[in-house]
């Protein structure tokens, strides 16, 4: 029983062994492997949309006047429009030359244009950007010997006893005098209207032009049209940087000079002569001499003293003059008792009381004479709140030669600036701390005394001090 039981139990074990080796048997499974899964791409994040700008509802447009010409007309359209819309200066406004204008415009791209007082073109900006205050100088790409003069004109005869005849400008400008094509040494950039216009008559050999820049590094050309249409150019004058123009046998008619400087709207002060002599930026006539001085420690130099029933006065205080006005809009002047005719007038002023707006004026006579309704004079005034402007006096009405112009040169409120005026034959020409502000051109008066002036333009007083007064021949 045992040995069957071991047989039944190999006999199991043998079919069981084959059963394992059999190609029937049942596989083991091979282990599948999981696959990771992909994660799903992130959701993209759209950022947020920027913000719109905000755009103000206007912005400002500023003109300045650099033609020569008047500009009575400006023209301001979208550019998307065909035509162009309505004159944006109206009818009773224009801008003068050398003057400027600000209006206020919904922003936008316009195209701009500016004309003269017959409706001629004068110039055109198109596809202006006015998102944003924007300036635009108005100018001829073009000299123009018709423009009104800059610093002004004089009339010059042979022999003219005021030889050499000079006047302070300042030279430069947006037009490309070099692509003009005009002739040799015609280059630099100027204004479109002439700085200096001489009108001269009678027979001379020779007419000389030339500049001497106020500064000896400043480089400078000269640009002068005769009356034959012709230029005339200069560059450097011998071993100076300043130039010079000679015209023999020069014809009877108008002489327009332009100084141009080497920059596009960079600018150069200086001197220009007109001369029938032998002078030069290599041979300077002399400066012209002192006639009068003060520095008014003296009360007794010569000067009115006199106080008003309303409170004005004029008089020595504290070793200067004194201006005391306190009526609006009325000139209270100082005189020194003396006749001059050409002169160059520099002083101190400092304004010690006026309007709290500081809306005032102040400044010196030239060639005042005493005469109906307060007198004739030639009128040279700054105010406290940074304004000059010259004007001529005739019986007390004051007609603007430069109308009231602002300018950073004049320190304002109580604080002093020096004052030149210029009074050489008709040329008028006004320099506030060193810098020339305005030049006109007039003769109606040739002759007179000289005066310290100040007014209120609002009902509260004004007071200036003035002080080292120094007269001089031009």
């Amino acid at each position: 029983m045992e040995n069957r039981s071991l047989i039944t139990i190999g006999l199991i074990a043998l079919i069981g062994a084959a059963l394992a080796c059999s190609p029937f048997a049942a596989p083991t499974p091979t282990p599948t492997s999981v696959p990771t899964p992909t994660p799903p791409p992130p959701t993209p994040t759209v950022p947020p949309p920027s913000p719109t700008p905000t755009l103000p509802e206007t912005v400002s447009l500023t003109v300045y006047n650099d033609s020569g010409v008047v500009i009575c007309y400006l023209l301001i359209s979208p550019t998307e429009e065909e035509e162009w819309g309505e004159d944006w200066l109206g009818p009773n406004e224009m801008i003068g030359v050398g003057g400027s204008y600000t209006l206020e415009v919904p922003p936008g791209t316009y195209d701009l244009m500016a004309a003269d007082c017959e409706s001629n073109q004068i110039d055109i900006e198109w596809r202006a950007d006015l998102t944003e205050d924007m300036t635009w100088t108005v100018a001829l790409d073009m000299l123009n010997p018709t423009g009104e003069p800059n610093f002004g004109m004089i009339d010059l005869e042979a022999g003219f006893e005021l030889d050499p005849f000079s006047v302070v400008l300042t030279g430069g400008g947006a037009v490309d005098v070099g692509a003009l094509d005009l002739g040799e040494e015609c280059y630099g950039f100027a204004s479109s209207a002439p700085d200096f216009r001489v009108y001269w008559s009678g027979a001379s050999d020779n007419l000389r032009f030339f500049f001497v820049a106020a500064s000896m590094e400043d480089d400078a050309t000269l640009i002068v049209n005769d009356p034959g249409t012709e230029w005339h150019c200069s560059d450097d004058f011998g071993s100076t940087l300043n130039p010079l123009v000679d015209i023999s046998n020069p014809l009877t008619g108008q002489y327009d000079i332009w100084v141009a400087s080497f920059g596009a709207d960079t600018y150069v002060d200086g001197v220009l002569y007109v001369t029938e002599k032998d002078y030069s930026p290599e041979n300077l006539p002399a400066q012209g001499g002192v006639l009068f001085q003060d520095d008014f420690s003296d009360p007794n130099s010569g000067w009115s003293v006199t106080t008003y029933d309303d409170g004005s006065s004029v008089g020595y205080a504290d070793g200067s003059y004194v201006v005391r006005s306190t009526v609006a809009g009325e000139i209270t002047r100082g005189v020194s008792g003396r006749d001059f005719a050409d002169v160059v007038i520099d002083v101190d002023a400092t304004q010690v009381l006026a309007p709290s707006n500081n809306n005032n004026a102040y400044g010196v006579y030239c060639r005042f004479q005493l005469g109906e309704g307060g007198g004739n004079a030639y009128a040279f005034l700054i105010s406290g709140d940074g304004y000059y402007s010259i004007h001529r006096v005739v019986a007390g009405d004051y007609e603007p030669l430069v109308d009231w112009t602002s300018s950073d040169v004049i320190r304002q409120g109580n604080a002093t600036n020096h004052i030149r005026a210029i009074c050489n034959g008709g040329y008028l020409g006004m320099v506030v701390n060193g810098e020339l502000l305005a030049g006109a051109y007039d003769t109606t008066y040739t002759s007179g005394d000289i005066g310290l002036v100040a007014a209120p333009l609002e009902s509260e007083p004004t007071e200036i001090y003035f002080d080292n007064l120094v007269v001089t021949a031009p």
